[in-house]
């Protein structure tokens, strides 16, 4: 089940004990806290489906995975990029670029790790296989980033939202839980649309990451806007978005995206039974929430179209 505190089913990982210091203090920035993970509270609220599902031994296992690959995303993401003058490279703290791509390859080591750790005797395969095929995405997508743009509009966001569901859906089925298969193919549509949205919102001026001393944590530097689509997976309506802008955001782009994103729930809604709809209803909010500050925050004309089909619900 998903737990009121998320990070109770986390715990620590010991392994980065051993790393030197400016490897581990880069590690220990990357990886995302849970209150700013937008692929891990995907993840949760769908594994938590249905209400009284037991999942916690693997949920520890999956979000450390998710959590570790979305390190190693910032890391490689900004490595790829123009703007290498975000990382944290030639302080006092013995940071050299060696340092940052050593981290990155942890993080990668690690996501995998945690993944095959989530597999079961019921399950082998599907963990391991949503971890190679997402990792091979994530470098194809890099690759495509060399060049200024991300082939057939895989952004790293989206994927690894999709990770998220795929690691959910593969905890159900490991489970006993039955899923109809024709909610696969719309969860995993939303969960990409989702990350869209991340990637077209978020602004990218900010430092990388600030890395702490070696006795201290670095400082969460999550965009606003990724808080808040974690407090609406989380049930909540309209958190405060204070100081956010959508800098890189078109209007016809992010009209797009929540577009497909409210389509793919349209077509959960007919086949989910009505047990799953509480599901939908919290899948929604965070559509609706982006579009209410988009109209705010959008210079030009903004007005999307949610089409949830039956059971609409704007709050």
């Amino acid at each position: 089940m998903c737990p009121n505190d998320p990070s109770s089913v986390t715990a620590p990982d010991r392994r980065s004990e051993s790393l030197s210091t400016p490897v581990r203090l880069v590690v220990t920035a990357a990886r995302p806290s849970l209150e700013c993970s937008v692929p891990s509270a995907l993840y949760r609220v769908l594994s938590s489906e249905p209400p009284g599902s037991s999942l916690v031994g693997s949920q520890s296992a999956c979000l450390d995975s998710i959590r570790a690959l979305e390190g190693y995303a910032r890391i490689r993401g900004t490595l790829v990029s123009d703007g290498m003058g975000r990382l944290p490279i030639g302080d006092q703290r013995g940071i050299d670029l060696d340092a940052v791509i050593l981290a990155s390859d942890y993080c990668f080591a690690r996501a995998h790790h945690f993944a095959t750790k989530a597999a079961t005797d019921s399950s082998p395969l599907e963990h391991i296989y949503a971890i190679t095929s997402t990792s091979g995405a994530l470098i194809t997508s890099f690759g495509a980033g060399l060049e200024g743009s991300h082939m057939n509009g895989e952004e790293p966001m989206a994927i690894l939202c999709r990770y998220g569901c795929s690691l959910a859906l593969a905890d159900l089925e490991s489970a006993g839980v039955s899923v109809d298969s024709r909610l696969e193919a719309p969860l995993t549509t939303y969960a990409t649309a989702l990350g869209r949205l991340i990637e077209l919102t978020t602004t990218d001026d900010s430092p990388w990451l600030e890395v702490g001393s070696q006795d201290e944590a670095g400082t969460d530097t999550c965009h606003p806007l990724e808080r808040g689509l974690v407090r609406t997976l989380e049930g909540e309506s309209t958190p405060l978005l204070e100081g956010a802008r959508f800098d890189r955001a078109s209007a016809d782009s992010l009209e797009e995206a929540l577009e497909e994103a409210a389509s793919a729930l349209g077509t959960l809604e007919r086949y989910a039974s009505g047990r799953r709809q509480p599901l939908v209803d919290r899948l929604k909010k965070p559509l609706t929430w982006l579009a209410r500050e988009g109209q705010e925050r959008i210079s030009e004309p903004f007005d999307p179209t949610l089409e949830f089909g039956m059971g609409d619900d704007d709050g």
